[in-house]
């Protein structure tokens, strides 16, 4: 989703994501409830806008570092490019407005102050020059979550990604699609079991082409799936 200037041109809008133009400060996410910190360990510029309306913070001091920020309506992508072997291996991202949660899966929940889910960061990955998978992990420590990533005999760059995913928009496509299947919807909870496991799913899914996400879930429900309405409309909203 391309971004754009607001007015004065401190910061940019760019889907569900308010970056700041000037490389510091935090990206504000999800209608300004959660805030994201750029990693501090990473000194940047200001923000570049690419053609394809991706946000890119280059290294300060002319470091071939960067960040790179990709965000659609539900989702913010901030990448970590590590130019070679001097470059920090642990990016810490301070968390505003809500508190991360490490998951057995080694995922992350963000909950509001009520225990509620408002936001995940999958699993972590990162990968190098040849596309080849580097070792990685998150890790939290109060409201940060810190991504360390362990780059020994990795050609680089390497790019880390944490991937964050804002629920509200999905929770509520969710809500409309259970209210107009409602003589179903009994049977589609005892294929998902809740919410969050849903979400995770179109999380999981969200690269794939429309046509594969909607039979991945079609697959996932089985002969129920033909007396369900709207299951092209979820997966739209869910998963931009």
């Amino acid at each position: 989703m391309a971004a754009s200037a607001d007015d004065d041109g401190a910061t940019l809008q760019a889907g569900v994501a308010v970056l700041p133009a000037d490389g510091q400060g935090v990206v504000v996410a999800d209608q300004g409830s959660v805030t994201i910190g750029l990693p501090g360990e990473l000194p940047v510029d200001s923000a570049q806008v690419t053609d394809d309306g991706t946000v890119v913070y280059p290294g300060a001091d002319d470091q071939e570092a960067a960040v790179v920020v990709a965000s659609t309506s539900v989702s913010v992508a901030l990448q970590v490019v590590l130019p070679d072997a001097s470059a920090p291996t642990r990016y810490t991202f301070d968390i505003g407005g809500a508190t991360p949660v490490l998951a057995e899966d080694g995922s992350v929940e963000l909950l509001d102050a009520d225990g509620a889910l408002v936001g995940l960061a999958g699993a972590p990955w990162a990968t190098d020059a040849h596309g080849q998978p580097v070792a990685t992990h998150y890790e939290v420590d109060g409201r940060s979550l810190v991504q360390v990533v362990a780059p020994e005999g990795a050609v680089f760059p390497v790019v880390a990604d944490p991937d964050f995913i804002f629920v509200a928009k999905c929770s509520a496509a969710i809500a409309l699609f259970a209210a107009e299947n409602a003589a179903m919807i009994g049977k589609f909870w005892r294929v998902f079991k809740s919410t969050k496991q849903l979400i995770k799913l179109f999380k999981d899914i969200r690269k794939m082409s429309k046509g594969s996400k909607i039979s991945y879930l079609k697959s996932k429900l089985g002969s129920i799936a033909s007396e369900m309405s709207g299951l092209g409309d979820l997966v739209s909203r869910c998963t931009p």
